[in-house]
């Protein structure tokens, strides 16, 4: 039993210094997070969930906001071609207040199809390939780029604790998640 009170003070503690010091955070389903706030203990949140992120997390957030792509122009591209682009710009054009590195950008297409087929039609017998990328933009986000090329093609954008993994909206069906 006084295992069980020290740790809820502990985490009590925690808490409280987290609400004096601001570090309360509001993350969306796809793990961005946006803040810090100051929560009331009970409060309702529309719209995610309140956190504390660990620096890592927070250094990649801000890394994703605060660096911008001058230009990006892609005709035709392939979608692993357009993301290799972006994580290598993350690097390049990171601005000298963040420590020297590049965004991470996973890549799993495994199972991808373009749109959610008719389920009493016949399904297709064998994965598309995923479409290339005709873009053209300027002073882009990272964050901003890799949301807009991800909801052009139909992929799911998850912030992880260290990097950013894109997977398909829409699998073929049987495929594993």
């Amino acid at each position: 039993m006084k295992i069980l009170l020290t740790a809820i003070t502990v985490a009590s503690i925690a808490m409280s210094s987290a609400f004096a010091e601001g570090k309360m955070y509001l993350q969306t389903p796809s793990g961005f997070l946006s803040g810090p706030y100051r929560f009331k203990l009970g409060e309702e949140i529309p719209g995610g969930t309140i956190v504390i992120p660990s620096k890592r997390r927070l250094e990649l957030q801000k890394r994703l906001k605060k660096t911008i792509i001058p230009q990006i122009d892609f005709r035709q591209a392939n979608v692993r071609d357009a993301f290799a682009f972006i994580q290598t710009a993350s690097r390049k054009y990171s601005p000298e207040t963040l420590p020297p590195g590049e965004v991470q950008i996973e890549l799993d297409l495994t199972g991808y199809i373009r749109e959610i087929h008719d389920p009493f039609a016949p399904q297709p017998e064998q994965l598309e390939p995923p479409p290339s990328v005709t873009i053209s933009a300027r002073y882009l986000s990272v964050q901003d780029a890799i949301i807009l090329i991800a909801d052009i093609i139909s992929l799911n954008y998850q912030l992880d604790e260290d990097k950013v993994v894109l997977t398909p909206k829409y699998k073929l069906y049987g495929q594993p998640d």
